[in-house]
């Protein structure tokens, strides 16, 4: 019933699956997406060829910091350009890291934090503002 359901939603919005084609035909791009989309290839490469164990030293100032336990793979799936990375780590465990490196090191792209306590957005919020990062509540 769902798979029923969610092919006819794909038809209807355009999307197109395999041995499904879209009822609307291909939707024409508008011309930023294209600057958008080279955009993102540009900065999907200087992602997967940099040192972001680097580029988290220099963030921190310290030369000695190394990813621990989960950090280590998750950045690697950053860095390789897989969408959503999930990471599930204590308070205190480095999930800052995850975002804040990868904007530090290579500014332009978008990120979607959820921040559920309002003192950690206000926290977050100063912490990226002091390194340069954009923020946005």
């Amino acid at each position: 019933m769902f798979r029923l359901s969610s092919t006819d939603w794909h038809q209807f919005l355009g999307f197109s699956a395999p041995g499904h084609p879209s009822i609307l035909g291909k939707r024409k791009r508008a011309p930023w997406e294209d600057e958008a989309e080279v955009s993102r290839m540009e900065r999907r490469h200087q992602l997967a060829t940099m040192d972001l164990e680097a580029a988290a030293q220099r963030m921190t100032g310290r030369p000695d910091m190394r990813f621990r336990g989960v950090q280590d793979p998750a950045m690697r799936a950053i860095q390789r350009g897989e969408s959503p990375v999930v990471a599930v780590m204590p308070t205190g465990g480095g999930k800052s890291m995850l975002f804040m490196v990868p904007a530090f090191a290579a500014p332009g792209g978008t990120t979607i934090v959820v921040v559920p306590l309002v003192a950690l957005q206000a926290n977050i919020t100063r912490r990226c503002q002091e390194l340069g990062i954009s923020c946005v509540l």
